[in-house]
């Protein structure tokens, strides 16, 4: 290969590579920062004929996702309990995925947290 092939090939190079470096930092940027701090609200009227009459106008919140461990951490987790709180639910469902992982569970303020989940009313 000649000098300047081989000079425009490691350009190419070095502009994949940051290319894929900025798309990684994006990845991060969002994963970590602006991800865990979004919260969806999304209002649902349901109406089923079978369903007792007991059951008109229950609020029921459903969360799922928590996540909470290093970067969803227990002062998140109070923001989020007050938010719920706001809603007024009637009845409070826990889908899942309450801690980022083990090893964040050990390290997680479960008092804290537990406490917040417990304010809501």
């Amino acid at each position: 290969m000649n000098q300047p092939k081989t000079r425009q090939l490691n350009k190419r190079i070095r502009v994949l590579l940051l290319s894929l470096a900025a798309l990684l930092a994006a990845v991060l940027l969002w994963a970590l920062a602006v991800e865990p701090a979004l919260l969806t609200v999304r209002q649902i009227e349901y109406t089923d004929a079978r369903l007792p009459e007991a059951l008109d106008g229950m609020r029921i919140v459903y969360i799922t996702d928590l996540h909470a461990g290093p970067y969803y951490k227990p002062a998140a987790v109070e923001r989020l309990a007050a938010r719920i709180s706001e809603l007024k639910p009637d009845m409070l469902i826990f889908g899942g995925d309450m801690v980022q992982h083990e090893a964040s569970a050990l390290l997680l303020d479960h008092e804290r947290v537990g406490a917040a989940l417990a304010s809501i009313d």
